[in-house]
């Protein structure tokens, strides 16, 4: 822990304005639609189902994940699945991908965030 005085000072100030931020949003939720991504599903989406059921009508679902098998399956039903894997460039390489407990090493492609973010949500 820093025992640095301005800082310590500046946190408590962020924490302070957070905190009341959070309050005002609980209790005067936005109306106007949202746009969620995931990025890697993991053979999970319990978050984006609840998402889906708690934020306003029009939100949209995106999420991206290089295994097909277990996670599009899963998420499809919720938004849009793009098979790949986002990273800090476009690439095809090998990854590690944990399948039945073990780790595999796969080629898989991937795709820059920010030009994920922008071109395919954005469009």
């Amino acid at each position: 822990m820093t025992r640095n005085k301005r800082f310590m000072e500046a946190a408590e100030e962020w924490k302070l304005c957070f905190s009341e931020g959070l309050k005002k949003s609980r209790s005067e939720p936005k109306e106007e639609p949202s746009v969620v991504v995931t990025l890697g599903i993991g053979l999970d989406v319990r978050a984006e189902k609840t998402l889906k059921d708690s934020l306003p009508q029009g939100s949209q679902f995106f999420a991206a994940d290089p295994i097909y098998k277990g996670n599009g399956e899963l998420f499809e039903p919720i938004g849009s699945y793009f098979p790949f894997a986002v990273g800090k460039e476009i690439d095809v390489s090998n990854a590690l991908v944990l399948k039945n407990g073990q780790d595999n090493n796969k080629r898989r492609s991937s795709d820059e965030g920010g030009r994920f973010l922008i071109k395919i949500i954005h469009d």
